[in-house]
């Protein structure tokens, strides 16, 4: 009497007869490889009816899908939105930069302005920079460098 038993360590679906191996009941040969799954496994391998056990970095029923993030290689996190897109996220205090994927602090952004009246904020990578605005020119008055 010959009993099967999954052949652990070795490929899906395959099973030892006595001294033989084949697909396990259930389970049939097409090209070489058990499967139960009428859909392929696009990026992963048929582990059960209908079930894919997908490869690192894949998921969805026949591991079709890569995950959310990874694709986007945001700096902190991400969130899909209502229709299905995805946007990386920064925490509270920092913004998203122009890149869209890394985060940085305006520090031009704030209770209180950091540049004179004749001055416009430019936000700069860690600081930021006081330019004079359309119509003022950098010159000195007294002993100061500033916008008149």
């Amino acid at each position: 009497m010959e009993k099967s038993v999954s052949v652990r360590g070795q490929r899906p679906g395959f099973c030892s007869f006595g001294l033989t191996e084949s697909c396990c009941y259930g389970w049939r040969n097409v090209s070489g490889e058990c499967q139960v799954c009428k859909k392929p496994c696009v990026n992963g391998i048929c582990t059960g009816p209908e079930r894919c056990s997908c490869y690192k970095g894949y998921k969805g029923k026949q591991c079709n899908e890569e995950p959310d993030c990874s694709g986007l290689r945001c700096q902190v996190g991400c969130q899909i939105g209502r229709n299905g897109a995805l946007t990386c996220l920064c925490p509270p205090g920092l913004k998203l930069a122009k890149d869209n994927r890394t985060c940085e602090i305006d520090e031009c952004e704030g209770p209180f302005p950091v540049c004179s009246e004749s001055q416009a904020c430019r936000n700069t990578f860690g600081s930021f920079v006081c330019v004079c605005r359309l119509g003022y020119v950098l010159g000195t008055i007294g002993n100061s460098i500033t916008c008149r």
